[in-house]
């Protein structure tokens, strides 16, 4: 009985503590959705799985992916762009940024040498 006061008074004190420091901070939450809730569904590489949250994968080349993306991109008239790729080992990574009035777009595609698919993931 007496361990259970104990507990209950150092909780007690610990509340006080952390109250009475004036700031608490709260975690940002974190939103899981499919990436298909957030850009149009014209945005998904067409015939690719989606293997988790915003990320899917096909077993096209990185460079038929790339210029599927320059293609939708404009499509779209998207004003600002960006396309960088490195190609390293074998590896390749390439980031996709594009803004438009009512939308924001980036993306990151990549295949790693021993890959036989590329992966396609959609960044905040």
């Amino acid at each position: 009985m007496l361990s259970t006061l104990s507990a209950i008074i150092f909780l007690a004190f610990l509340s006080l503590r952390i109250f009475s420091a004036g700031t608490v901070s709260t975690p940002t939450p974190v939103l899981l959705t499919s990436q298909k809730d957030k850009f149009p569904s014209e945005f998904v590489y067409p015939n690719s799985q989606e293997i988790g949250i915003a990320t899917y994968f096909t077993a096209d080349s990185p460079e038929k992916t790339i210029d599927w993306y320059k293609n939708k991109l404009n499509e779209y008239k998207l004003g600002t762009k960006s396309i960088v790729t490195t190609v390293s080992n074998g590896n390749n990574l390439t980031l996709i940024e594009a803004r438009g009035k009512d939308i924001k777009i980036h993306i990151q595609i990549t295949r790693k040498a021993t890959d036989s698919t590329t992966q396609i993931k959609f960044l905040q």
